[in-house]
Formats: C-alpha cells, sequence, structure tokens
C-alpha cells in the first residue's frame, strides 16, 4: 500500500473542464480542519454581525443571502444555493450593488422565495439600507435561479432597516422594518404584484420620548393568517437598555395588532397602550443598567401559540436565557435555557414532543433540549475552535421554511473586531456541510499544522505535487495543486488527512513553472538559485520578508541591482510575485519573447507605468510603499501583443500594449532597482486559463477500511 499507511481519512471531489482538457494545470484548494463555513474571510465575503444573513428553504434547496464586509472587502448583497438532498452548495453569486456607505452593518439582507401567481418561485431580496441611503428590493428573472436578476428598485428612500419579509396566504408579501423614527413600520406587495404599498406604521413613541423600538423576526401562523412578532422597547439615554419585550401578532385580514387572547387595537398601536394592561401584551424583560439590545426569539407551537427565548439579566453581571410560552390562559413561569454570561440571541425549533432552543454559549454552539417539565444540553455543535480565528458565537437567524436538515443559520466572530464573523448552517444532524467550489471542511480529519495533507489523482494513490499559500494551524490551508489532468468530464481526485506522524511535502518548487521562496542561505548570501546578477548586488535578506524567514533584496547603488531568471514567454502563464517597495525606489520588471517586451515601472511617486515601445502610459494605479504588495501580469498575447496588470488581485490594466520591440530579454525575466531598495518574496509562474475549470460537488469523506478496500479493490 506504500505511503497510504497512517492516512485515516479522505474526501473525493471532482473537476472538469467542458471547453477543452488540460494538462499540469494549477488549482487553488481551500482545506478546513473542520468545517467549510457559508461565507468566510479570506474566501467569498465575510459578514457583518449586524449584517445577519437570510435564508429560505424552497423546493429542496436553501437559498441563504449576505452581504460582505463593507470596511474592507465587498459589501454588496451575494447568494449561494445548498441543493438539500446533496449537500451540493452553488458558488457565491452577486446579486446587485450595495448603496450603503462601506462602514455601515446594518444592511442585513432579507429573502423570500415567492409562491403567489406569476411569480411562482422568483427570489425576492432585500438589502441596501442604511441610516443614509435607500433601502433596495431586487427579484430574480427566472425560478429558482440564483444567476440572473432584473433591476434594483427603491425599497423606501427613507431609513429602512432589520426588515423581515413575510408571504401570507392569499399571496400577498409583507416586510417589516425599523423607521427613522425608530419605531415599527409595514409595507405590502399585493399577490402578483411588483411593487410596495405606501407604509403603514405599526407602534409609535410618545412625543419627546428618547425611546426606540427593535423589530424581531416574526412567525407566521398559515391556520388562522396571523403575523407572530416581538418588540423590544428600550431607553436611548442608557445605551440601549431594553426597558420591556412585548408579544403581539398582525392581523392581515383586519390591519390590526392583536394580543395573545385575541382582542385587537388599530394601528399606529403606542408605548401608552402596550403598558396600560388593557391587553396581554406581556413585558418579559427588564435589564437594569446592564447595556445591551436584547434579542428575542418567537415560535408557535402546534396549537400555533406562541413561546419565547429571551435574554434575562439577574444581576452582577448574571445573563439567562429564559423560556415561556403563552397556554391559551396565561403565560407559564419562565424556565431558565442556560446562563449564557452576556445577553444571547437563540432560535426555538418545536417538535411533536419536546422544543430545541439553538444557541451560541461562550466558546460552543449548542442545542438545548425540554422535555416538558426540564432544559438540558443536547449537543454541542460546534466549538469556537473549529471556527477560523473565531473568539465567540453570536447572532443567530431563522431559517425559513426550515427542515430537520437547515433549521438555523448561526454566526462565529471576533468578539473585539466587529466587523468579522463567520456564517454555518445547522439543523438537526448537526452543522450542515457548506463544501463547495474549491473549499473543503475535513471534520477534524487533519493535523493541525496540515503536514498530513496529501492530494492524489482519482486512483487514490498517485500524489500531486501542491504548495500551501496560505495557513493557520487549526483552522485552515489554502493549498495550490498542481493536477496532472483535468478532462472535460469530472475528473475525480482526493484528499488526504489523518496521519499526525506524516512531514509536510509542500512544495513551490515542484507545484509552478517557476517557484523562488528565496528561503536559502544567510542573510547577505549572493542571490543564487536559477537567478543571474547582472549589475550591482542582490542578494538574500532577513530584513524583510513576506512568508517563510527571507526575501530577495535588491540593493541601489552605483552600480543599482539587477538580476534576470530564466522565464519562457507563453500566452497561457501569468507571473506574480510580492514586492516590498522603499519610499524612492523605483524599479522595473521586464521580460521578452524575442521580437517584443514587456517592461512595467514603479515610479519614485508610486505610479504604475509600463512602456508601449513609444511612450509611459500610467495604469491610473498606485503602488504602497513600505508593505508587501501582490503584482501580476497574465493573458499575453504575444502576437498582438498585450497583457493585463495586477495588483493585490485586481486588474489595474485591460490589455497593455506591449509593443516595445526589443529583442533582448528572450525567455527571461528581469528585475533592476534604483533610487532604493526593492524586496522581492514569493516569485511565482504559473499556468493561467481564462475559462477555469469547473467544481463538481465534494462526496462524503471515507475513513481508513473505506480507503484501503477501494484501493486495494
Amino acid at each position: 500500500m506504500g505511503w497510504l499507511t497512517g492516512w485515516d481519512y479522505r474526501k473525493p471531489g471532482t473537476l472538469s473542464r467542458p471547453s477543452g482538457a488540460v494538462t499540469n494545470r494549477r488549482q487553488l484548494v481551500r482545506v478546513f480542519k473542520y468545517y467549510a463555513p457559508l461565507t468566510h474571510e479570506g474566501y467569498d465575503w465575510a459578514i457583518s454581525p449586524r449584517n445577519s444573513p437570510s435564508s429560505v428553504v424552497y423546493n429542496g434547496y436553501l437559498y441563504a443571502v449576505f452581504c460582505g464586509k463593507g470596511t474592507t472587502g465587498d459589501g454588496d448583497p451575494h447568494i449561494r444555493k445548498c441543493n438539500l438532498s446533496t449537500g451540493e452548495w452553488s458558488e457565491p453569486v452577486k446579486i446587485a450593488t450595495n448603496p450603503a456607505p462601506v462602514d455601515t452593518y446594518n444592511s442585513a439582507p432579507a429573502i423570500i422565495v415567492r409562491e403567489d401567481t406569476g411569480k411562482v418561485g422568483k427570489l425576492l431580496v432585500l438589502y441596501g439600507g442604511s441610516e443614509t441611503t435607500a433601502s433596495k428590493w431586487v427579484e430574480s428573472t427566472n425560478a429558482e435561479d440564483i444567476t440572473s436578476w432584473g433591476t434594483p428598485a427603491d425599497f423606501d428612500t427613507g431609513t429602512a432597516l432589520w426588515y423581515s419579509l413575510v408571504q401570507v396566504s392569499n399571496g400577498d408579501i409583507y416586510c417589516f422594518y425599523w423607521d427613522d423614527e425608530q419605531s415599527r413600520r409595514y409595507k405590502k406587495m399585493s399577490s402578483g404584484g411588483s411593487s410596495w404599498s405606501s407604509s403603514t406604521q405599526i407602534v409609535y413613541l410618545n412625543a419627546g420620548s428618547v425611546d426606540n423600538v427593535v423589530p424581531q423576526v416574526p412567525v407566521y401562523d398559515s391556520t388562522n393568517n396571523l403575523i407572530w412578532m416581538t418588540l423590544a422597547y428600550y431607553d436611548a439615554t442608557v445605551d440601549q437598555n431594553a426597558e420591556a419585550m412585548y408579544v403581539c401578532a398582525f392581523n392581515p385580514s383586519t390591519g390590526k395588532l392583536r394580543d395573545v387572547a385575541g382582542n385587537e387595537v388599530s394601528l399606529p398601536v403606542s408605548k401608552a397602550t402596550f403598558e396600560s394592561g388593557s391587553y396581554e401584551f406581556a413585558p418579559f424583560i427588564a435589564t437594569g443598567s446592564e447595556e445591551t439590545l436584547p434579542q428575542a426569539a418567537i415560535d408557535l407551537d402546534d396549537s400555533q401559540r406562541p413561546q419565547v427565548t429571551y435574554p434575562y439579566y439577574a444581576g452582577t453581571g448574571n445573563w439567562m436565557l429564559k423560556f415561556t410560552r403563552w397556554d391559551g390562559t396565561a403565560w407559564t413561569t419562565p424556565s431558565t435555557v442556560v446562563e449564557t454570561g452576556s445577553p444571547a440571541n437563540a432560535l426555538i425549533w418545536h417538535g411533536a414532543s419536546d422544543i430545541d432552543v439553538y444557541v451560541g454559549v461562550g466558546t460552543e454552539y449548542n442545542r438545548y433540549n425540554f422535555n416538558g417539565s426540564s432544559w438540558s444540553k443536547d449537543e454541542t455543535l460546534m466549538t469556537i475552535s473549529e471556527t477560523p480565528y473565531g473568539e465567540v458565537f453570536n447572532l443567530t437567524t431563522r431559517v425559513l421554511n426550515s427542515t430537520p436538515t437547515v433549521r438555523v443559520l448561526f454566526e462565529a466572530q471576533y468578539q473585539s473586531q466587529l466587523d468579522n464573523a463567520w456564517v454555518y448552517a445547522a439543523g438537526e444532524d448537526g452543522v450542515l456541510s457548506c463544501d463547495s467550489g474549491s473549499s473543503v471542511g475535513m471534520r477534524g480529519n487533519v493535523a493541525d499544522d496540515f503536514d498530513d495533507l496529501r492530494f492524489t489523482t482519482g486512483d487514490g494513490e498517485t500524489l500531486l505535487s501542491y504548495w500551501i499559500d496560505d495557513q493557520e494551524d487549526g483552522h485552515f490551508a489554502f493549498a495550490i495543486v498542481k493536477f496532472d489532468s483535468i478532462g472535460t468530464g469530472p475528473t475525480q481526485f482526493y484528499i488526504y488527512g489523518g496521519n499526525v506522524s506524516a512531514s509536510a511535502v509542500s512544495s513551490g518548487a515542484d507545484t509552478f513553472i517557476v517557484y523562488d521562496g528565496f528561503e536559502r542561505g544567510i542573510n547577505g548570501d549572493a542571490i543564487g538559485g536559477d537567478w543571474t546578477v547582472g549589475a550591482g548586488d542582490v542578494k538574500i535578506s532577513t530584513a524583510q520578508k513576506y512568508s517563510g524567514t527571507r526575501s530577495g533584496r535588491w540593493l541601489s547603488g552605483s552600480p543599482n541591482g539587477l538580476a534576470s531568471i530564466p522565464v519562457t514567454a507563453a500566452d497561457n502563464i501569468a507571473i506574480r510575485m510580492r514586492v516590498y517597495k522603499e519610499n524612492a525606489t523605483v524599479f522595473n520588471i521586464a521580460q521578452g519573447d524575442g521580437t517584443n517586451l514587456l517592461y512595467l515601472q514603479v515610479q519614485s511617486t508610486e505610479d504604475i507605468k509600463w512602456y508601449d515601445g513609444a511612450a509611459y502610459q500610467d495604469t491610473g494605479a498606485n503602488l504602497e510603499t513600505e508593505t508587501w504588495v501582490w503584482l501580476e501580469v497574465r493573458k499575453f498575447v504575444w502576437a498582438t501583443p498585450v497583457v493585463d496588470i495586477l495588483m493585490d488581485g485586481e486588474e489595474i490594466e485591460e490589455a497593455a500594449d506591449i509593443s516595445y520591440a526589443a529583442g533582448s530579454l528572450e525567455d527571461v525575466l528581469r528585475i533592476d532597482t534604483s533610487g532604493a531598495d526593492l524586496y522581492v518574496d514569493t516569485l511565482i509562474v504559473t499556468d493561467y486559463l481564462e475559462v477555469e475549470p469547473t467544481w463538481g460537488g465534494w462526496e462524503a469523506g471515507e475513513y481508513q477500511t473505506t480507503v484501503l478496500q477501494v484501493v486495494q479493490s
């Protein structure tokens, strides 16, 4: 069995390229030690904690929408789709451009799948609300299609935040939201319609009041045509200090608000009415001086009566998650689900004979069960150590039309960095696998340092070379794998793990056409490797490094440092490198095919330019100094000749004209500097395909007995 002895686990995946088979293709595979998140930083879009995702199950698929991390990343709304029978996820698709400012965290999206006449199966998404921008809505062009969207339109030109969508039995759609007066409103889209009504205020605050009212996610009682919700009042002078929470139902048939006893009152309802005692709008919480904005969760039992969990402050920093339900005549005495240590947002799921509550408690995300008389922890679904960088579990959101397979979405986040969060899905059987595209979770079956990571062809034995580009021990390793061939149909391969005694085999030299990580010699040694120094000094340096312990250093002086390395000119390659530029540095990167020459220059003013044979042309981009920057040239067409120029993964010039007729530097890459020193790290020459291979689905992992039997057969 050769090297396979000691490897306990493998995960099968497939790739294909219908437009044409390829050989020696380098492909990024993102391997997570435990679970691949639905969204996460470094891939897709890390979401903000207040930018909670929204999801719905329809016709065997889960649809999840989320916005990006607006402060440093892509804040636009995106969607993913999961086939719940196979577990196969789509790649994220951008829905529209978010009008909200990049530092706004309140633009949480909402989604439903329409079931009204003429609109069946179409996806409706709201997004983009903030204190300064209009919120938008958009609908998919085709039923159950996440790839094509109509033209976005304004939902509300004022403040509309924290919206929730509900479609009632007659096909009408209601959107409940928080307005710029910090009270609760709704708008309606009639069945089969494509426009929203004017807004109607549900609750309002007393004149001069400093209170706010915070909406919570509603649930729909289709039997009685009622939309149940909770409302939280809080005192804005005490930093979101909650005064009370109330349960009520909106009756679409009458347009009135109903209490749990069936009494109705016309809209809008004042805070005084809630407090009058004439209605069964029972208050649940008073938080003392603790600064928080509590979140209640509501569910309906089999008799369509509301039951609620809510955070309760017992003093001296002691927070509990409480549960109560309406038994038809009164609210039951609140019971304690769990002591949480801080305000906790939860979700209730009721079964035929018991009740489950999903909630994050410190470093655990747990499911608690109520058997009719007491609560107990049923299962720990995830620990914070199983997430990338997470410190605490935060918000939980309901999956509309949920099934036992998927009931909740929940977030793991940095407690100290509120703009970082990762989203996972969970149900009755635990955390839902979000393996898709290039991302795969190993369910703990790989070493913390990923030294036992192996990739093979479809025979399960022939090893494939790979190089780890980015790694966080115990969490993830992003590896670029050299596939010997990818066919027009599904080409199977395997990821192996589970051998804690294995040694690392990650190798850039074995993976790429050309690779140099400069990890050789001691500080001040000649550059060595495959480089030829043409002038000045080019050395190994420990003064700066992007990864590892060393980089290459081109020294300015008299003469200035200049060195070249063999790189065969070709149309189907990409040349990438990390560069660290001192303030006064001017450096050039050049490569030729014997007729024309790419001549890229970064000037002392940080302007990035290229020479077209007549003059320097400006990309319009500037390179930041005193930090590592990723430069890339790719999509060469030497017969034209043109090339694309990229910085930190973003295209800064498309089809740059490189008609610089120079016969020198044929099949050579040359770098030189002047004015000050230049550092280079992680030089990569790899293949480039304009039409990328297509990922297939990831199959369930296989343990040692299965692995050995399959290979032997």
